[in-house]
């Protein structure tokens, strides 16, 4: 990162004034590595490692369950630009009364690519013109020579090097204030908006942008393991529903007898903004009591513009779209969710053939088959990292604090909040539940705990004249704190047609919140029982319609004492024993329970 900047300060009368701006020129080189090599996976066993490459009990040779591989154009050299001006006054009013004023803007300019080698993907267009490379736009200094393919192809070229478009309205005001009305008494409060720079953040979903990079998937491979020959991706296949006697597959109409491993990538919508948080508190300081001081406060934080990566190809229900075209399905395309195979023929079927309480993907046309871009993984391909996420936090913060005196000194603090959001962590890959309804995850926020106490303390014993009995010291810190909320999913019976990640059953007719978790009895009692399971109910089909973050794990108790000892040998050395008792009541803590309800 090279930076320039310049700040100038100066006085006059009760006003201190500030300005200044800065430059940034980053560079951002790298070579994603990351499985070039492929990852082996061997589920179950050690035992299944071992006898890779033998035959097992039917005379097949055992393979490995699961492969992953990465290759394509990997080397990267990501360069953009942050612009920064600001301009700030601290004004004391009065001896008592100071206010703070300021206000900035800043520009954080997307990266592009010192070679061009960057692309997005609106799988809208795609999906209009029924053909993936119509969702494509490159970058204007995009280079078709430099990869294999691109001269067989019509290149559409984006107005930017960044193919995104910055933004240049991040105006973000300040204002803070602190008066003292008494000696003993300080009341400060404030308001500010931040902007934040994510486009650093997500440099690896633009190296894995398709169709520069391929991350090829193999599972369960029965009888033989091999890495897949589709390396070359442009010009992008033509993609058709081909059949084994009678069951459909993603195929290719230069060869329709071989299933394809479909697609997996990550994009950078062309439509990103700047997130911005705005954040506010008012707090009050009273010394009550020579060395007591007393806190009370209030901190409120909204953030808007924030991101959320979700799959923007979700599988589509065919009782919703009536009918997809389809090459290489009889009639031209798919009408019913399910299928049968009679005779070693496709059948479509209006109802399930099969138990689905068994296993829905005995009769289920694949969701890869029912994307509105065809040739995508059902999962993750197209995982696309939208600003269209929010959060707020609001919290009562109480504080006593004693300063060290009369041999001892403690510091007690609670804080009661609330925060809420649609997506906690940016660096799960993926949103909850249906893809298509990112609001339906509003709820309290992956990490919320709506109580937390914390005490510590220090207490010098009162000094005897025995070197035994002098020097001691007792001290402590005990934490009392709410357990996280989770989620309870159904991966395996709920909102089946769509193999979206982690969806959610249905609430049991009658049931309520308080009923999905059992009571009576200490925690440690219910670890095997945590949830109850008669107050759910598959949703099968359809998304189930269970909030997020409903349940609340167990909640964590602990103490720790220290005691020590100082004896002194000389004026410069001394002699210290030291016990500590880390949750000295020996209390379990438990992270939450499994949440997988069809596990």
């Amino acid at each position: 990162t090279y930076t320039f900047g310049d700040t100038m300060s100066f006085t006059r009368g009760s006003h201190s004034f500030k300005f200044g701006g800065e430059y940034r020129r980053n560079h951002l080189d790298g070579n994603l590595q990351e499985t070039q090599n492929g990852e082996f996976r061997i589920d179950n066993s050690w035992k299944n490692f071992l006898e890779v490459g033998k035959p097992d009990d039917k005379g097949r040779t055992r393979q490995f369950d699961d492969i992953s591989l990465n290759y394509g154009e990997t080397i990267r050299g990501y360069r953009f630009n942050d612009v920064s001006l600001f301009f700030a006054d601290d004004w004391k009013v009065s001896p008592k009364f100071t206010l703070n004023i300021g206000l900035r803007w800043e520009m954080f300019g997307h990266p592009y690519e010192s070679g061009g080698i960057l692309n997005n993907f609106d799988v809208h267009l795609a999906e209009e013109a029924g053909d993936i490379w119509e969702g494509l736009t490159f970058a204007s200094n995009f280079d078709p020579n430099c990869c294999e393919g691109f001269d067989e192809v019509t290149v559409r070229y984006s107005d930017t090097k960044s193919t995104l478009t910055n933004d240049y309205n991040n105006i973000a005001p300040r204002l803070g204030i602190a008066w003292s009305p008494t000696d003993r008494l300080v009341i400060r409060g404030g308001y500010g908006m931040f902007y934040e720079r994510t486009s650093g953040a997500f440099a690896n979903s633009l190296r894995q942008a398709f169709p520069f990079f391929r991350e090829a998937q193999l599972n369960d491979q029965g009888s033989w393991n091999a890495f897949p020959q589709d390396s070359a991706q442009v010009p992008v296949p033509d993609f058709i529903v081909g059949f084994d006697d009678g069951e459909p597959f993603l195929a290719t109409a230069a060869d329709p007898d071989t299933e394809y491993e479909a697609f997996e990538a990550q994009f950078i919508p062309p439509y990103v903004a700047t997130p911005y948080i705005q954040q506010w508190s008012l707090n009050v300081q009273w010394e009550f009591r020579r060395d007591l001081l007393l806190e009370v406060g209030y901190v409120g934080t909204k953030g808007t513009k924030l991101l959320q990566i979700l799959n923007d190809n979700q599988a589509l229900d065919m009782n919703a779209v009536g009918f997809l075209p389809r090459p290489g399905v009889p009639g031209g395309g798919f009408y019913t969710n399910y299928y049968d195979i009679v005779d070693d023929e496709f059948v479509p079927s209006e109802t399930p053939p099969c138990d689905v309480s068994d296993d829905p993907g005995d009769c289920v046309i694949p969701s890869e088959l029912r994307l509105p871009v065809m040739g995508f993984d059902e999962d993750e391909g197209v995982n696309s990292a939208f600003t269209n996420s929010n959060s707020t936090y609001n919290a009562l913060q109480l504080g006593l604090q004693k300063r060290f005196s009369s041999s001892y000194m403690f510091n007690i603090n609670y804080t009661y909040s609330r925060s809420i959001d649609t997506f906690s962590d940016e660096g799960k890959y993926q949103i909850e539940h249906d893809q298509t309804r990112p609001f339906l995850n509003r709820a309290v926020s992956d990490f919320h705990r709506p109580h937390r106490f914390i005490a510590s303390w220090v207490w010098d014993l009162p000094q005897k004249e025995h070197v035994l009995l002098r020097g001691w010291s007792f001290n402590g810190i005990l934490t009392l704190q709410s357990g996280r909320p989770f989620s309870i999913i159904d991966d395996d019976y709920s909102g089946y047609l769509y193999s979206s990640r982690n969806p959610r059953p249905n609430l049991a007719p009658g049931a309520t919140h308080d009923d999905l978790v059992t009571h009576g009895g200490s925690v440690s009692s219910r670890v095997d029982n945590y949830l109850n399971p008669d107050a759910l109910e598959h949703s099968w089909d359809k998304f189930g319609d269970l909030g997020r973050n409903v349940v609340y794990g167990p909640g964590q108790n602990r103490i720790d004492l220290v005691l020590t000892k100082i004896t002194m040998i000389t004026e410069q050395k001394s002699l210290e024993f030291r016990a500590e008792f880390f949750n000295a009541f020996n209390h379990p803590s438990f992270r939450n329970p499994e949440n997988d309800w069809s596990s």
